[in-house]
């Protein structure tokens, strides 16, 4: 066989390795044009080498060079083998594509320079005076590079030299030895062919592998290749410094941080051979003006193998919120191998002790001569501790999937310890990421937080060598905010009543009842105050001392209204013992009221009440939402307090919209119309519409003018307003609002509607007049009724006001020809019923003040009572000041189907019935708490046990009343028992509630009216609980007459 020559072997076999390294590195197959070609005999046939079980160096019969170099290089010669492929047909040797192949290491290469591993030479630059474009030109490089392939063109003239050495690139994605350089002096001449042959390289230091064995090893890594897949992590040759950068979104809550979280975090870093030096400055914000900083620096080190790395950092962390500062540092280490890691951090707070964040009064008492004040610090205690969590990488074709699962646990001094699970999933798609956390613990439960995150890995040039999935220039992992522990501090502070040499100011109202408090408590949000609801009293703790039962207590006016000037806020409560003061609190101010005083700034009776007053003068520069808290507080030593609250509106400065909206049934136009005075709308549902076009819903009024109008219909969009939305009627004007044609699809749309001074007509209809929402029972959905009259189609014919709302108020309201009155209110206050046929007030929490005149005559089917409770279970519910006229045929108080009912009051009030076979009835299985004072019932009062075999009746206090007979079928009923106490009744029969101490016989009384006389044997020795009768005169503080009336 003749043999081939390249004339120059040492140049021709240097060049080689260079082509077939350099294809390698690129990771694209060999092609005709750019490959090696079978080298032709001077004879012009073809002849290829055979391809040897050990591939043989490649010699020459001429070595024209040879003399040019040291012997000894001979010995550090690469090989170059051609494995051809037969083809069988033709037989003879047929050369065949093949794929780059890595070559596997055994030990580590030459370095440094081309003679030997010293440094003491270093390489120079290759340069090419020959610039045709068949030449490969390689760069050189004195740092440690990879080994790789380099392919040549196909012609090339053949006395190009080049001096230098060449420095063979690596294909970044396959896994390849560190560094080689490889001494070239001339290229060689390459023969022009169409056909190509693969070549495997042998250098010192690689071992020998065959074309099969290395595709197949190839294949098997290239599918766990991406593009940025589990490749080896490559230094560069020289330092790198560069900044990447991220912003993200984490939503939901997570462990120690009740809000959701944007980021934006910068990192630079500085590559160094086999370390990375790096700094981390993460900034943040959260809901609720929480926002702070992470401040890092760290090192990684990649490890020998180039298959992972491990390294530490430290770091200053700031977090502020609730207008408090809190510092921490922090320590990581982290590590990673193939596509797994592990990481731990550590965080230790600088702040010492407890951070208060704002005092809140709670309650208060009166012990003595002093009043007991009770407050609650809130405190903010920042807490140690550490998480670690381990880790997989799975790489796909263009994205990575990442999973994770690890613990945390953090404890601090007077706290209970923080210990729970996460686990987290990420995707890392191009410069997205996308995660999901998921943790638990048995403080904040199990919560899932989502993030997005997008990264700039362009700022500055990332070594490509360093972008695999296992990059040692990812960013950090570790918690944003600082863990901090929220916890209170009971306070109670012993104020005297009454300094030395002083004598108390008499709690007496004012003669008369003329409106004036005898001394104003005046109270206003404080400047911490900025427009929105900002404490919850839901959250007072309560006494553990205090937990049998609680005062009944209401305010007297509707929540949500305007405050445009000095407002008066009364609260009407009563417990057994009496009350000790109520505490009004507002937006970070409070007020102690100790005495309750009269009320008649409203139409019809007076009534008593602790009350504060609204000091428009002392009101922020700004308007919005606030809450009034009271807490009423029991004389008695084992009852609870109560808490209550009421939402308002401060628009003392003008800024909250109060648009308005004109109609005229007979003169305006929902086609031309505007809502303008001048230029009136013609219907209710026109008015509405424009409004909520215009968004001025939100505290509007649509004012009436004389006329018949439907309530509305066909209003498509809902409104959720705050402020009440009003239909009013103009000054001078008596609109009246039908029920003809009213639907269950018809209503306003909106949250809380008002309708004042508009008469309610539902005389052409036998159905309840529905004032409707359409919203349907939504928390916090209201319905006031004020100053207006309903009027029904009789008695004895079913129909009442009926709605969707979740809440109605009555006040200074009349019901009359309808079968019932006021239904389903929250509060009723000067109510007026004229004739209905069944019950005057039917599930109504606080009745305040009103009249019955003619009620259960027009229809034998009815069972009518003038106050009727059938629910599974009742608490705080008040009767105060209702009278009741001689056409009465009703029971007075009506209780049944409750299975537990709690602090329930019946004040002031007359029960009068035509029928004597008709009685008050109270049926409950548990009733803890019933008060009953000055009250008259012309008719009988019976506690019955409703068929239940166990009922129990506790903590009754039954004061001043008068009753035609009373009797109980529950055991052990008497006075004294159960904390029962029935003190100075009087029964006009005999009694038949035996161990009550009731006084019996024929009282002094006019029997029509039922007014005592004076001085007859209805006077009481017992100290006055009450400050007016039922007629809003006064009761003296001694001597007062019993029942409800005084002479």
């Amino acid at each position: 066989m003749a043999r081939s020559t390249y004339g120059t072997p040492r140049w021709g076999r240097i060049v080689g390795i260079g082509a077939v390294i350099a294809t390698l590195a690129t990771g694209l197959p060999l092609r005709a044009a750019d490959s090696w070609h079978a080298h032709t005999s001077s004879s012009g046939s073809e002849s290829v080498r055979p391809f040897p079980t050990t591939p043989q160096p490649v010699t020459s019969d001429s070595d024209t060079h040879s003399d040019s170099q040291p012997e000894d290089r001979e010995t550090r010669k690469p090989s170059l083998a051609f494995p051809p492929k037969v083809d069988v047909d033709s037989g003879s040797a047929k050369p065949e594509l093949a794929k780059p192949m890595p070559l596997a290491p055994i030990r580590r290469p030459l370095a440094g320079t081309a003679e030997s591993d010293s440094e003491e030479t270093p390489l120079a630059p290759a340069t090419n005076s020959n610039p045709d474009p068949a030449f490969a030109t390689v760069s050189a490089n004195s740092g440690p590079e990879s080994v790789g392939v380099v392919t040549l063109g196909a012609s090339q003239p053949s006395d190009a030299e080049t001096d230098g050495v060449v420095t063979l690139q690596p294909d970044r994605k396959l896994r390849r030895p560190p560094p080689l350089a490889v001494e070239s002096t001339t290229l060689p001449e390459l023969p022009a062919s169409d056909s190509s042959l693969p070549a495997i390289i042998m250098l010192d230091g690689y071992e020998e592998m065959d074309i099969d064995s290395a595709v197949q090893q190839q294949q098997q890594y290239n599918s766990w290749t991406s593009p940025r897949g589990l490749g080896p992590i490559v230094p560069p040759s020289n330092r790198i410094r560069g900044v990447q950068g991220r912003a993200g979104y984490f939503g939901f809550d997570t462990f120690g941080r009740d809000s959701s979280l944007s980021d934006l975090e910068i990192m630079p870093y500085v590559v160094d051979g086999e370390n990375v030096y790096y700094g981390d400055m993460r900034f943040f914000v959260a809901e609720g003006d929480r926002m702070g900083t992470n401040v890092g620096l760290g090192l990684r080190h990649i490890n020998d193998s180039q298959t992972g790395w491990m390294g530490g950092s430290v770091w200053f962390d700031y977090d502020r919120f609730y207008e408090q500062s809190f510092y921490q540092l922090g320590l990581g280490l982290e590590a990673t191998l193939d596509q797994f890691e592990i990481r731990g951090n550590g965080y230790l707070p600088l702040n010492q002790g407890d951070q208060e964040l704002g005092t809140q009064l709670l309650t208060s008492r009166v012990d003595g001569d002093n009043l007991v004040i009770y407050s609650s610090t809130s405190l903010m205690r920042p807490m140690s501790g550490f998480d670690w969590e381990v880790g997989l990488s799975i790489p796909f074709e263009e994205w990575i999937l990442r999973g994770y699962a690890g613990s945390y646990h953090f404890f601090a001094d007077d706290s209970e310890s923080i210990n729970g699970l996460k686990a987290r999933a990420e995707v890392d798609w191009g410069h997205l990421n996308l995660s999901t956390t998921v943790t638990h613990d048995d403080t904040y439960g199990t919560d899932v937080m989502v993030g997005v995150g997008v990264e700039w890995p362009q700022l500055a040039d990332r070594p490509e060598g360093l972008n695999s999935a296992m990059s040692p220039l990812r960013f950090a992992r570790r918690n944003h905010n600082i863990i901090v522990d929220r916890d209170y501090r009971i306070n109670e502070t012993v104020v005297p009543l009454n300094q030395p040499g002083q004598t108390p100011e008499p709690s007496v109202p004012a003669p008369g009842g003329s409106g004036d408090l005898i001394t104003d408590a005046l109270i206003a949000p404080s400047d911490m105050w900025d427009g929105t609801l900002e404490w919850d009293g839901r959250d007072v703790p309560e006494d553990p001392e205090r937990v049998n039962y609680k005062p009944i207590a209401h305010y007297a006016i509707v929540p949500f209204q305007d405050v445009t000037g000095d407002f008066i806020v009364p609260v009407v409560a009563f417990s057994k013992g009496g009350i000790a003061s109520v505490t009004f609190h507002v937006e970070g101010s409070e007020a102690v009221v100790n005495a309750p005083q009269i009320v008649d700034a409203y139409a019809g009776n007076p009534f008593e009440a602790y009350v504060v007053k609204l000091d428009a003068s002392e009101f922020p520069e700004h308007d919005g939402a606030f809450e009034v808290f009271a807490t009423v507080q029991p004389n008695d030593p084992s009852a609870q307090a109560r808490v209550i609250s009421l939402q308002l509106f401060s628009n003392i400065n003008g800024t909250l919209p109060t648009a308005e909206s004109y109609v005229d049934a007979n003169n305006g136009s929902d086609t031309t119309g505007d809502g303008s005075a001048a230029n009136p709308f013609a219907t209710i549902t026109q008015a509405r519409e424009s409004l909520g076009a215009s968004g001025e819903v939100e505290g509007g009024t649509i004012i009436l003018r004389n006329g018949e109008y439907d309530y509305a219909t066909g209003i498509t969009s809902d409104v959720l307003n705050e402020r009440w939305l009003t239909i009013k009627a103009e000054d001078g004007h008596d609109p009246v609002i039908n029920a003809r044609g009213e639907t269950g699809s018809r209503g306003l749309r909106a949250l809380r509607v008002k309708i004042d001074g508009v008469d309610l007509d539902a005389s052409v209809t036998d159905e309840d007049f529905l004032i409707r929402s359409n919203l349907g029972q939504m928390p916090d959905s209201s319905l006031w009724l004020h100053n207006l009259a309903y009027t029904g189609r009789g008695a004895g014919v079913s129909g009442r006001v009926s709605s969707g709302f979740e809440n109605i108020y009555y006040t200074d309201f009349s019901a009359t020809e309808a079968k019932d009155g006021a239904v389903l209110g929250r509060l009723a206050r000067n109510v007026t019923i004229g004739v209905i046929g069944s019950d005057a007030f039917t599930a109504t929490d606080a009745v305040i003040g009103g009249h019955v005149a003619d009620t259960g005559n027009a229809n034998i089917e009815y069972h009518p009572d003038i106050w009727q409770w059938w629910f599974p279970d009742i608490e705080n519910k008040l009767l105060y000041g209702v009278t009741t006229g001689d056409q009465v045929s009703a029971q007075g108080v009506f209780l049944r189907g409750i299975d537990e009912a709690r602090d329930i009051a019946v004040v002031n009030s007359v029960f009068k019935t035509q029928s004597p076979a008709l009685s008050s009835q109270i049926m409950v299985k548990e009733l803890s708490h019933l008060l009953m004072y000055g009250n008259t019932f012309d008719q009988s009062l019976h506690l019955r046990d409703d068929g239940h075999s166990q009922v129990l009746h506790e903590h009754f206090d039954i004061v001043g009343n008068v009753f035609l007979r009373t009797s109980s079928e529950i055991t052990g009923q008497g006075d004294g028992v159960n904390g029962n106490r029935w003190v100075d009744n009087y029964t006009i029969e005999t009694d038949f509630l035996s161990e009550t101490g009731i006084q019996s016989g024929t009282p002094d009384w006019d029997p029509g009216t039922l007014i005592p006389t004076s001085g007859g044997n209805l006077t009481s020795e017992l100290e006055s609980l009450l400050l007016l009768d039922t007629s809003g005169n006064l009761r003296p503080s001694t001597g007062s007459v019993l029942g409800a009336f005084q002479p």
